[in-house]
């Protein structure tokens, strides 16, 4: 298994829409999200400043509301404008690689558009990026994460990460293309690499903006919910990339339990028709190969959130309060095992939308909350 914190990388001996969903917030007592957001956006220094802010709050709104709800529960506004600043930029860089699965798509294009999110993380770290440069900063994740910058000691490899994630991205479907094949990691340690390239490094970034440094103990929580998010990330959205012939299981995993990825894409297909053509009997089960890797990944991620969750006593509050994306892993993991690891139920495929009115998900974030414990 794969194991790369933060501590060995930098060489150191040691982070609502609907009415619905507002009225059950104020049912239990969790109204307060909703003013924590106004807040947060109040305490803009400028409109235009503000409007960036709001930019990137709103991305991560549309795109993870699970993601959305914890950066609102973080302990200060400055950590919360750093939290949605860094996970928007983690979303625009991915946003780059969205067309790549069509037959039009430009790979150099591609490459130059990584290749701009690069050099203008570097800008940001540049001699005169505090005060010059502007011209680099033509998008408002740019704007609101520099402004979040000048007030935290963020350290660049981690920006870096995130790019360099997005050329795995990028390899893994050039490689698919040229041998007609499906995109899938090669490995098992391949997705955890990914995974602590992107997910781990969003923690990091979250844990540095409330002032945690050299803190080993804290880097090996943080590395391990990072990639047990990553896990959970390709879980949720297994379906809808299969659909597109992406495979969530890696190709070492599928080699296990004799799994044909084309048989995932087929299934995948089959229920998307099954469910718009009322006439269907639906009859068409996941295979218990699938189940079986299905379970194994689950499983991968709840040991990765165990040896965190065995550590976190000893941790600063500050760094606990950066890993409040545990409970909301382990809540999906307990969902999963409710369905029998089965990605295919109605309850996993709509997962998206009936978890903004998921009360218990609400219960144990604000248990989480409370206590710091998850």
């Amino acid at each position: 298994m794969v194991h790369c914190c933060r501590s060995s990388l930098l060489g150191r001996s040691y982070v609502l829409c609907g009415r619905t969903s507002t009225n059950i917030h104020h049912r239990l007592g969790l109204g307060h999200l909703f003013s924590h957001r106004s807040r947060l956006l109040s305490t803009a220094s400028s409109s235009s400043v503000k409007e960036d802010f709001k930019y990137c709050v709103d991305l991560i709104q549309k795109r993870d509301y699970d993601a959305y709800l914890c950066g609102l529960l973080l302990p200060s506004d400055h950590a919360k404008m750093a939290y949605f600043a860094t996970r928007a930029l983690n979303v625009e860089i991915g946003s780059t690689l969205q067309d790549m699965n069509s037959n039009d798509t430009n790979l150099i294009a591609i490459q130059l558009r990584l290749q701009f999110w690069r050099d203008s993380i570097a800008q940001m770290y540049a001699p005169n990026g505090s005060s010059g440069g502007h011209q680099s900063y033509s998008t408002p994740v740019l704007r609101a994460l520099q402004a979040v910058k000048s007030k935290s000691n963020f350290s660049q490899i981690f920006f870096e990460r995130l790019v360099d994630a997005r050329e795995m991205d990028l390899d893994l479907v050039t490689s698919a293309k040229s041998n007609n094949d499906y995109m899938v990691f090669p490995n098992y340690e391949d997705m955890e690499r990914y995974n602590e390239l992107s997910s781990s490094s969003l923690i990091y970034l979250c844990m540095e903006s409330l002032g945690v440094f050299e803190c080993e103990e804290a880097d090996i929580a943080a590395s391990h919910v990072g990639r047990a998010l990553g896990i959970i990330s390709l879980l949720k959205g297994s379906v809808h990339r299969a659909a597109i012939g992406e495979i969530c299981i890696p190709r070492d995993m599928c080699e296990k339990y004799s799994i044909d990825p084309e048989s995932i894409v087929a299934h995948t297909l089959y229920q998307r028709n099954s469910r718009n053509d009322l006439s269907s009997d639906q009859s068409g089960a996941t295979s218990t190969n699938v189940i079986h890797a299905t379970e194994e990944l689950a499983t991968c991620a709840y040991n990765h959130i165990s040896v965190a969750r065995n550590i976190q006593s000893s941790l600063p509050k500050e760094a606990r309060a950066c890993l409040i994306q545990a409970t909301t892993a382990l809540h999906y993991l307990e969902q999963l095992k409710g369905n029998k690891y089965d990605l295919f139920t109605d309850e996993m495929v709509n997962r998206s939308q009936s978890s903004r009115n998921d009360v218990m998900h609400y219960l144990k974030l604000g248990r989480t909350w409370l206590t710091s414990v998850f």
